[in-house]
């Protein structure tokens, strides 16, 4: 992946919103994972953490979960 933000889709329907730094691009960064409670998206976790601008911030990669809502 490119840096920025990505939506990258899984089996089973689930989506990951990846934050990707551009220091990371190639490797060398940590991975978070910012799970949420059941009934969340992505978005609305980001809102409550900032996960994503705290990894560009300091050099690691965010990915963030969205289940399908059905």
């Amino acid at each position: 992946l490119a840096a920025g933000h990505h939506v990258v889709s899984c089996a089973g329907g689930i989506d990951y919103d990846v934050e990707l730094p551009a220091a990371c691009v190639g490797g060398g960064c940590g991975l978070v994972v910012d799970l949420h409670g059941y009934t969340m998206t992505a978005d609305t976790q980001d809102e409550s953490t900032q996960m994503r601008a705290l990894g560009q911030q300091h050099g690691y990669v965010v990915a963030q979960p969205t289940a399908p809502s059905d």
